[in-house]
């Protein structure tokens, strides 16, 4: 049975919603914890922060994906992607933008910080590592960044 037009809408908006919190709160609680482990452990901290990306990995991703697609899809109940002249006249239509281009740039910061992490676990030295595991950790951070804007972003669309 398909819901009617209102309920479906409904549901996309608490799906987005709560993937988005997923999102954001996975990846800034991976974020102290990776902190959390470098201060106790030190550079044994490595291993044990890479164990906690890849076992994480799946519901992070999972949860992004679905806040992009449901923002898309509401998106496109709101004409930004069906009517390129609606999105031009409508006053959201920087604030749509912006995301759409945050959006972009997320997907390919976290497949970026993905490559980083798995190269600093095949890192053969501590010094070998430093420099990439320094990388990895500014576009981590800026991952959150990026995604605490979106979230920002969002809510500013919401009430125009």
């Amino acid at each position: 049975m398909i819901p009617d037009p209102f309920t479906a809408l409904i549901i996309l908006k608490v799906v987005h919603v709560i993937s988005a919190a997923l999102w954001i709160g996975s990846i800034v609680s991976l974020s102290l914890a990776v902190r959390f482990l470098r201060n106790i452990l030190g550079s044994n901290s490595v291993k044990v922060s890479a164990e906690l990306g890849r076992r994480l990995r799946p519901l992070t991703r999972a949860s992004l994906y679905s806040t992009l697609a449901s923002g898309l899809l509401l998106a496109t109940q709101r004409g930004f992607l069906t009517d390129l002249s609606a999105l031009l006249q409508q006053g959201s239509a920087t604030i749509a933008l912006a995301k759409a281009l945050l959006g972009l740039t997320l997907l390919l910061m976290v497949n970026y910080h993905s490559a980083l992490g798995e190269k600093v676990a095949r890192a053969l030295g501590p010094e070998s590592a430093t420099a990439t595991r320094r990388r990895l950790i500014y576009v981590g951070w800026s991952t959150v960044g990026v995604s605490v804007a979106l979230a920002v972003l969002g809510t500013m669309l919401r009430f125009r």
